[in-house]
């Protein structure tokens, strides 16, 4: 566990933020894990992730956040679908600190989803930190995706959802930066 996992978590003990979490939670499986290097600044980057004008902006057809504790994400990635019908990602988002943490909990998998029932104790903190003022490192750790029955649905899900978020954000911000161009071969 890194030193700032500790301190969040030791944070979170102390304000009683984590009472509801069970024993057997304490020593689950360690997270699913998505890196990336973004080469964009830290507020652009979180724009991406917290906001309806950055998801609309790395191609996905439908999203409203509403950026507060306990306030929705909710995300349609079809585009003749209609934002809170079936299709759509319904996330509750948990905490936040603009531009460094964001975590959620899926609240409705998308329609089709096997064992939607299995995201009840799923949960994903995205953690921003900027690399200079040119690019972002974005962590994103999936809890709970990786235990019990659906642990394989779960699994695919975060690699199919979740990374695909980060790979559409990467990708919009490519070409290279200026200094990954001059290290490149």
């Amino acid at each position: 566990m890194t030193a700032f996992a500790r301190n969040l978590t030791l944070a979170l003990l102390a304000t009683g933020c984590l009472v509801s979490l069970s024993p057997q939670r304490a020593e689950a499986a360690e997270p699913l894990v998505a890196e990336a290097i973004i080469n964009a600044p830290l507020a652009t980057v979180w724009q991406a992730f917290a906001t309806r004008e950055g998801y609309a902006s790395v191609g996905v057809a439908q999203s409203a956040v509403d950026l507060k504790m306990g306030g929705l994400l909710r995300v349609q990635p079809d585009p003749k679908g209609t934002l809170g019908d079936a299709g759509t990602t319904v996330s509750e988002i948990i905490a936040y600190e603009p531009q460094r943490l964001l975590s959620l909990r899926v609240r409705q998998a998308p329609a089709g989803f096997p064992d939607a029932g299995a995201f009840a104790n799923t949960w994903s903190i995205v953690y921003f930190a900027p690399l200079g003022a040119e690019m972002t490192h974005v962590r994103i750790a999936g809890f709970g995706f990786n235990e019990g029955p659906a642990a394989a649905a779960l699994t695919r899900y975060f690699e199919q959802d979740q990374v695909a978020q980060m790979r559409r954000v990467e990708k919009h911000y490519w070409p290279l930066c200026a200094l990954c161009k001059v290290e490149t071969p």
